[in-house]
């Protein structure tokens, strides 16, 4: 008789790999259905970062089975940018998501958890309705502070009355919560900051990095050859940024760190695998700029990735800084780096460095053109065997960060609560 539980995934964008790479519960909905779990994935119908919608109009819903992991895509419409269409998006999946759900109670039955995740705190709000509608425990994850990012990042200050109500409800929802997953480190210190730590149960709070799937990525390294010319042929160093180029992603301040290398004379290539609204933008700054040492390339298939950075010398984490980086950093490019073996080059002030710990790269903290060619320059003249020791350091950080054994871990938070 199989007693492992019944979960219900509720995340506004969760994705299957082949659509972009937000996709932390498709590895652990795999994982845990192989320990042998009855896993269901509630998502919106319109792809996160595309023109892709799932679903054509008219119909609630539909299911289907991707990759062995099973996704309902609610309806939701499409938007544009951050302004009134995406607004109206993050409220149709939580108005939808109760409807859709009531059916497949009447058929199936409820589960034994609902498990939720932001950043969409409406959608969470959501969910946990759903859980206490259900009279079953609720798990919510945090994989960014909103809103404190959004202040963070300037887009809006905190005496504004809207982010106010949602700071109360982000405190609301911690309280209510059954259990809480963060995919920073420094969870415990954000809590504290916020005086919240008073007022919740802080044994319930618990930390899973994102990570990545080692055994998917070794197969598609092996299945799926990436040939690029800029990554063959000459003997340059050869540093890949694999990313978004998008207004956050600061790209233009690696291209300034490529114009004093190409100042330098210095054999060292900078490649750039992505897509965004910024990079028209990007392409165009390079061509003014006269640059050889920098090429833009178009977003690939994500199956791709382990090939291509398997090619590097070294791989970039590079985005705009934030003042939340102190409670630390689970950015996704990160472990798909450090699945490759190669040294990763940050430029990112962070608390919790996994690069530090691991010693499997260089973290700079600084953003200045300038630092930034010194510290890529740095990487080149290592020796070979401090090289090597990055390499082997990066793989085994790795194993670490390898969504089986987060699995484990996330399966043991939900086996307590369900005690």
């Amino acid at each position: 008789m199989n007693n492992k539980p019944t979960i219900w995934i509720i995340n506004h964008n969760a994705m299957p790999p082949s659509y972009g790479g937000l996709n932390r519960h498709h590895y652990f909905s795999r994982y845990l259905s192989k320990a042998g779990c009855r896993v269901k994935i509630f998502t919106a119908s319109r792809i996160h970062n595309s023109d892709i919608n799932i679903l054509a109009e008219g119909r609630p819903f539909c299911e289907k089975i991707i990759g062995g992991v099973n996704y309902t895509f609610v309806r939701t419409g499409g938007y544009s940018g951050n302004g009134l269409s995406r607004v109206r998006n993050m409220l149709e999946f939580p108005l939808r998501i109760w409807g859709v759900v009531k059916r497949f109670v009447a058929l199936e039955g409820k589960p034994d958890v609902v498990y939720t995740s932001s950043p969409d705190i409406f959608a969470c709000f959501g969910a946990m309705l759903i859980a206490v509608r259900l009279k079953i425990p609720c798990i919510f994850e945090v994989r960014d502070l909103w809103p404190e990012s959004i202040v963070a990042y300037g887009k809006a200050s905190a005496w504004n009355p809207l982010i106010w109500a949602m700071f109360r409800l982000e405190g609301f929802m911690y309280r209510r919560a059954d259990r809480l997953i963060f995919t920073m480190e420094g969870a415990k210190d954000y809590l504290i900051e916020r005086g919240l730590a008073r007022s919740i149960d802080m044994t319930k709070v618990h930390h899973i990095n994102n990570g990545v799937d080692i055994e998917e990525f070794d197969r598609n390294e092996k299945e799926h050859p990436y040939r690029n010319p800029a990554l063959e042929g000459d003997e340059s160093f050869k540093a890949v940024y694999a990313g978004s180029i998008r207004h956050v992603n600061n790209i233009e301040e690696l291209v300034a760190a490529a114009e004093i290398l190409q100042s330098r004379r210095v054999n060292i290539r900078l490649i750039l695998f992505g897509d965004g609204d910024r990079a028209g933008d990007i392409n165009k700054l390079i061509k003014e700029k006269r640059l050889r040492n920098i090429t833009l390339e178009r977003r690939v298939d994500r199956k791709y990735i382990p090939s291509i950075l398997r090619q590097a010398d070294a791989c970039i984490l590079h985005f705009k800084q934030s003042p939340v980086m102190r409670y630390g950093l689970s950015a996704n490019k990160l472990f798909d780096y450090l699945a490759a073996g190669k040294p990763v080059f940050s430029d990112l002030s962070s608390a919790y460095d996994v690069i530090e710990r691991f010693g499997c790269g260089l973290s700079i903290g600084s953003q200045s053109p300038e630092a930034i060619a010194d510290g890529i320059e740095g990487l080149v003249g290592l020796p070979g065997g401090v090289y090597r020791d990055y390499c082997e350091n990066a793989r085994l950080a790795a194993e670490q960060y390898d969504y089986r054994a987060l699995s484990k871990k996330l399966l043991d938070i939900i086996d307590g609560v369900l005690k």
